[in-house]
């Protein structure tokens, strides 16, 4: 019996060459052994493409994926389940009169043909290892000996065999003698059926989802045209550490949104079986309109408690250089600060691990001088040498889009003139860059006491406070060539009472109680070449009489 077993696994064994050898020169299906992605040429695998991204300022984007696919009873298989935040994973059907019903994901689908009525097993078993071929598969069979199991790629079907590539070489196994067949490396499955209920047989789908690892950097450049003009041109660093996006639609968005389980794994990227996921969405993909939308159709495992996702694997976490990078980025733009606005680019092509600086617009712009001064205490001298008086170029926003946060280099002709922050500025509002201290602008600021009143409250016995009012002088004086606009914001330790030239005056609502009132005084003014202007103001504020 040894001898004839031995015998039998030989003559296996050599059929397996000679079916893998003319599989390769073109005479049956084979998937060569070079190509390395688990159902690359078979039309029942799923291979869904990245079409387009939405990518935030936060580290996240909202990615979208289509492709076809061949279905076998209304199913169909993927081995790419992306790490999507919870509640955000969608799969939806691009034809209107198709609907996913199911989608699960687990350690792979097993078909068990004992189970098949034996009219059909046949047909079925056929159907079933040819939709299985180039895939990684566990085969159980048996032909008059217990059963027994072989794991690898089915690579061949040839003359009522079935040809696995295993690791020490390669297996042949009589088609009938196989009794169960489970997909080792396709974890996503999927339902799809027609209008009237029939299952689907071919299927055009979408995937949106949102994930971690992608960001985008705004930096500005400010050129100097002429007195009244200059050109802003905005770009943007795409960093990607997240998949790779081969001639796709980026998108990149001003606003932060607001995403409250952006932490934690959605429910079928961690193992759990879910239902339900409509075809209402536009088979052009996800407009971000109604990204919302989408991202409120995605599905929750039953198995979750208490409301919580399970959290995300080391695996799918951004790198700690990428975490780094997140950590230096100036304040993102505020959540609601109002509708989302997006600059797009059109066929990108930007691999994991690779960086790209994009050029999203360039506009001219009208643009204007303004000096300010946050006036503090008055010093012994006159002098405040605290506070410096600065001048910053008053930009108007007239493109069509808002300005989102992010650090701008000004130029004058080849000249640097500053570099600074430029603040989310929406549409039709001004938005300031600081070009530099105002050195040509001598300022003094002087205080004196003009009365008091002795012990004019009581708030505990024996406890007096005095009243005291004082009267403010402002001095500056221009040294620049041309007239200057100068908005200057006084702060004092009181209540202000007056003030000259039509300073506005405000309180600190906040700070009402005797001892810590406090408020501002703020002017806008014109000094003219060579001119020198006197501002004056007076406030009232409560010391202790000792």
């Amino acid at each position: 019996m040894n001898i004839a077993s031995d015998t039998f696994r030989r003559v296996r064994v050599a059929i397996a060459i000679v079916c893998l050898f003319f599989s390769g020169m073109g005479s049956s299906r084979l998937i060569h052994a070079d190509e390395s992605k688990q159902g690359e040429s078979n039309p029942y695998v799923w291979k869904p493409k990245t079409k387009s991204v939405s990518v935030f300022k936060n580290g996240f984007g909202f990615f979208t994926r289509e492709g076809e696919v061949e279905l076998q009873e209304g199913w169909g298989h993927a081995s790419d389940v992306p790490p999507a935040a919870f509640g955000t994973l969608a799969i939806y059907s691009a034809q209107p009169e198709q609907l996913v019903d199911i989608v699960g994901v687990g350690n792979g689908e097993l078909i068990e043909f004992d189970r098949i009525p034996s009219a059909e097993r046949e047909s079925r078993r056929k159907e079933v290892l040819e939709a299985s071929l180039s895939m990684d598969v566990k085969l159980a069979h048996r032909a008059g000996a217990p059963q027994q199991e072989t794991v690898g790629i089915l690579r061949a079907l040839s003359g009522g065999y079935a040809v696995v590539e295993q690791a020490t070489g390669a297996a042949a196994i009589p088609v009938q003698d196989i009794t169960s067949l489970q997909r080792m490396d396709l974890p996503l499955r999927f339902h799809a059926v027609e209008e009237g209920g029939a299952a689907a047989r071919r299927v055009a789908l979408n995937m949106a989802y949102l994930r971690s690892g992608i960001v985008w950097i705004p930096e500005y450049t400010l050129k100097i045209v002429d007195e009244t003009t200059a050109e802003l041109t905005l770009r943007g660093t795409l960093v990607n550490e997240a998949e790779d996006l081969i001639d796709c639609d980026v998108h990149f968005v001003v606003g932060v949104p607001h995403f409250v389980h952006s932490d934690m794994l959605s429910p079928v990227a961690v193992g759990q079986v879910l239902r339900s996921i409509g075809s209402a969405i536009p088979s052009s993909g996800v407009p971000l309109q109604n990204m919302a939308q989408v991202m409120n159709r995605a599905v929750i495992s039953n198995d979750l408690q208490n409301g919580r996702g399970q959290s995300l694997p080391s695996s799918s976490v951004p790198s700690a250089s990428f975490r780094e990078l997140l950590g230096t980025l100036p304040p993102s733009d505020a959540a609601g600060a109002g509708d989302y606005s997006v600059y797009s680019k059109q066929h990108v092509t930007v691999r994991k691990g690779e960086r790209a600086v994009i050029t999203l617009m360039s506009k001219r712009i009208n643009y204007g001088h303004q000096y300010a001064w946050e006036a503090g205490s008055a010093g012994t001298n006159g002098d405040n040498p605290t506070s410096d008086l600065v001048h910053r170029l008053v930009l108007q926003n007239s493109t069509e889009t808002p300005w989102t946060t992010g650090p701008c280099l000004a130029l004058s002709g080849n000249q640097p003139l500053s570099e600074d922050i430029l603040r989310y500025t929406p549409v039709r509002a001004k938005g300031e860059l600081t070009v530099t201290t105002a050195i040509n602008i001598a300022k003094s600021i002087q205080e004196s006491e003009i009365d008091r009143k002795l012990k004019a409250h009581e708030p505990q016995p024996h406890s007096f406070l005095d009243l005291v009012t004082l009267k403010g002088k402002i001095q500056l004086k221009s040294f620049e060539s041309k007239p200057v606009k100068i908005r200057i914001s006084k702060s004092v330790q009181g209540r202000p009472l007056e003030s000259s030239d039509d300073g506005s005056i405000r309180i600190d609502s906040e700070k009402l109680r005797l001892v810590e009132r406090a408020g501002t005084i703020e002017w806008n003014i014109e000094l003219q070449p060579g001119m020198t202007t006197d501002l004056s103001y007076t406030y009232e504020r409560f010391v202790s009489s000792h």
